[in-house]
């Protein structure tokens, strides 16, 4: 599962502040599959930024700063230099 996520918890809204994720689809406490991504936004107490959330069916709730860890943040070599790839942040439905 492909995720972009804010890394730091102050991003004044700040793009820079998202990384692109994979993660496994499974719950990381029980083992049951992970929610499906979808377009949200993360507010830090002053700015929010379009990032993506989902919802498990188990109940779990997966921090931020947790999936930064589990993680693999992808990247792409250009020049001898490794650069985050980052993958825009699904749409968010109209209420």
């Amino acid at each position: 599962m492909i995720v972009t996520i804010p890394i730091l918890t102050e991003h004044a809204g700040d793009v820079r502040a998202l990384r692109t994720f994979e993660i496994r689809d499974v719950c990381p406490i029980c083992g049951q599959q992970r929610g499906e991504p979808f377009g949200t936004y993360h507010f830090d107490g002053s700015r929010r930024l379009h990032c993506d959330g989902w919802t498990n069916p188990c109940g779990h709730i997966d921090k931020y700063s947790v999936v930064c860890k589990e993680g693999i943040p992808l990247t792409i070599c250009k020049e001898g230099k490794t650069i985050p790839v980052f993958v825009e942040p699904r749409p968010i439905e109209s209420f």
